[in-house]
């Protein structure tokens, strides 16, 4: 029972370093608002949620021992990475000055879980 209690003292650590996560909501709540800074965070946390729940059902597992799961997986992360970039190459340059931009209610809540849940 002991190492259970170090595991999870040492995994709270561990969660509570600031990483790109925490970037990404800065980020988002600079350049957009409060409102989509607190729906960043709810799509970060709702992207842990899956991958919890995955692991816990050993789906992670499997997907880790099946090389072709793996794969597909793989590389749909990175098709979604070049539409990406294809679409960030084809957008008109913007301003650089700080501004509240108008976007879509829902769009840092949606980046946020593709961008947590991919491989």
């Amino acid at each position: 029972m002991q190492e259970v209690w170090m595991f999870a003292v040492v995994a709270l650590l561990i969660v509570m370093v600031p990483g790109v996560d925490s970037l990404l909501v800065l980020k988002n709540t600079i350049l957009h608002g409060r409102k989509a800074g607190i729906l960043t965070m709810v799509g970060i946390i709702l992207a842990l949620i899956v991958w919890t729940t995955l692991a816990v059902l050993g789906l992670a597992a499997v997907i880790s021992k099946s090389l072709y799961v793996f794969l597909f997986i793989k590389y749909a992360g990175a098709l979604y990475l070049v539409y990406l970039g294809i679409q960030s190459w084809r957008a008109r340059a913007q301003s650089v000055t700080l501004q509240e931009a108008a976007i879509p209610e829902k769009q840092p809540f949606k980046n946020t879980m593709l961008n947590c849940i991919k491989v």
